[in-house]
């Protein structure tokens, strides 16, 4: 007789991790040459602009990852990558409504605070709290 053991916890927290990552980083890392280029072509920003807008996410983003680390360490992993998640989405379905240049800066500074939220920082914390 043989008796099934149950998978281990860590392994669906490792899986977790990797949708995080997986959806994470195609929305909020490699989804900006998309984004570059569907605003540019669509609404006639300039790529010059729409780049700009694109490094103030990664400036914002840069300077969320200290807190993030701490706060997934303190209030655990699951409300900042909800945060993350809810951010993300939203950012990216905001892009489809820019018509301003200040809004598609406004939207990349808002997802940069996503991107960090579903960041290396939140999922090495969280793995190491398993």
């Amino acid at each position: 007789m043989t008796s099934k053991k149950p998978i281990f916890y860590g392994w669906w927290i490792v899986a977790a991790c990797l949708i995080v990552a997986v959806v994470g980083w195609s929305l909020g890392t490699f989804g900006m040459g998309v984004y570059i280029h569907v605003l540019s072509e669509q609404r006639g920003f300039s790529i010059g602009s729409v780049s700009s807008a694109v490094t103030i996410s990664y400036l914002v983003s840069a300077s969320c990852l200290m807190t993030v680390g701490s706060l997934t360490a303190r209030l655990g992993p699951k409300p900042i990558i909800t945060v993350g998640a809810v951010v993300m989405g939203l950012t990216v379905a905001a892009l489809a409504y820019c018509q301003q240049i200040w809004q598609v800066f406004a939207v990349f500074a808002l997802m940069g605070i996503g991107r960090s939220c579903l960041s290396t920082t939140s999922i090495s914390t969280t793995l190491a709290l398993s």
